[in-house]
């Protein structure tokens, strides 16, 4: 894992209403862009006007190159206390990998217990039909389907075809209104990398022939570096679900 490592300080006296005013507006433009930090650091002994940020990502980005880097510089330059003068006086970034001979686990394991939490709250709003939600965790380029299952080319199978973007992923949300839910179980959660598979029983009722299907699913997403979706891939069998479709 890469480790973008990034120090602030602050105007001597000012680091508290710094820290609370980037807690208020930057942090949420930053977790859009980056995920969830690894560590936010305040000092306890040394110089007591600095403080620390720490991101964890899987590849290089160039800094001033890369939307990740330029929001990082941006982030404390455009609080409200930046306008009134109050900008910071010094700031230092770096870049720093594992030096080889200690190995990254925490920081993988981290990685994966973020992207598992993300999929299990997507589940979690899928039963309650939050949309909005499960969207907002979507990226904006996601592929949905990306390999051509049977049910996919067979084109009969609304709620399995291949789409794009956040309006791909709203209207397979939208496509599952073509069946009657008869039951929903998540029976397990595999994580490594930047992959999650989920486990899945289900069963409903296509609207359109009244036929049931009964399926054991697997559902393999795949995050980007901010921790957004950038595939969903389901695996069932399809046969049963072409079938269902077929009137």
């Amino acid at each position: 894992m890469l480790i973008e490592h990034r120090t602030y300080t602050a105007y001597p006296g000012k680091l508290d209403k710094q820290i609370a005013d980037f807690e208020k507006y930057g942090l949420k433009v930053q977790k859009r862009h980056f995920g969830d930090p690894v560590a936010w650091l305040v000092p306890e002994t040394g110089d007591m006007n600095s403080y620390v940020h720490i991101w964890g990502f899987r590849r290089f980005c160039r800094p001033g190159k890369e939307t990740r880097s330029a929001c990082c510089r941006s982030g404390v330059a455009g609080l409200p206390g930046a306008k009134r003068g109050e900008r910071v006086p010094h700031e230092a970034g770096k870049q720093v990998n594992d030096a080889g001979f200690l190995r990254s686990d925490q920081a993988v394991a981290s990685t994966c217990m973020n992207i598992l939490e993300t999929t299990q709250e997507i589940y979690h709003a899928f039963g309650n039909g939050d949309v909005a939600f499960m969207l907002s965790k979507f990226s904006d380029d996601v592929v949905l389907e990306p390999w051509a299952t049977t049910a996919v080319e067979s084109g009969k199978v609304p709620y399995y075809k291949a789409r794009r973007g956040k309006a791909g992923a709203k209207e397979f949300y939208a496509s599952m209104s073509a069946v009657e839910l008869k039951g929903f179980k998540v029976n397990g959660f595999m994580a490594g990398d930047n992959h999650v598979c989920a486990r899945v029983s289900i069963e409903f009722t296509v609207k359109a022939t009244g036929k049931v299907v009964r399926d054991e699913e697997l559902h393999l997403w795949t995050f980007d570096d901010r921790g957004l979706i950038i595939s969903l891939q389901h695996f069932g069998d399809t046969a049963k679900h072409i079938e269902a479709n077929t009137k």
